[in-house]
């Protein structure tokens, strides 16, 4: 990754996130920018994104795009559930959700989960 192509995006529109030219990439926007934390949740999961999976920073720091602090849920319901809960599940590889509801086993501690739709 160019490190020397990230623009603080501050500086040209009202947002807080960092941004990196790749105008290639599919969620470029119409000067060619991507937010830096998208490419570095696909590299973390090895693949592009699918359009309904979002990206979440775990301190809640939008400057803090590391591999460690970056976590993909399955769809925004579950980035937004996550929010309220704080109930996070992983489903695959770094790939998340947040159950609507979960049960557990009052004998050996075992949570169980309906995924979220």
């Amino acid at each position: 990754m160019d490190y020397e192509k990230i623009i603080n995006t501050r500086n040209i529109v009202d947002a807080p996130y960092l941004f990196i030219y790749c105008p290639e990439h599919k969620s470029a926007n119409s000067e060619g920018y991507v937010r830096l934390h998208i490419l570095v949740a696909e590299n973390k999961i090895g693949r592009e994104l699918k359009e309904d999976e979002c990206v979440h920073h775990l301190d809640m720091n939008k400057h803090n795009n590391s591999p460690e602090n970056i976590i993909v849920f399955k769809t925004n319901a579950d980035h937004g559930r996550f929010h309220n809960t704080g109930v996070k599940v992983e489903i695959e590889p770094n790939i998340y959700i947040s159950p609507i509801q979960y049960k557990e086993c009052p004998i050996c501690k075992r949570k169980f989960y309906r995924k979220g739709e």
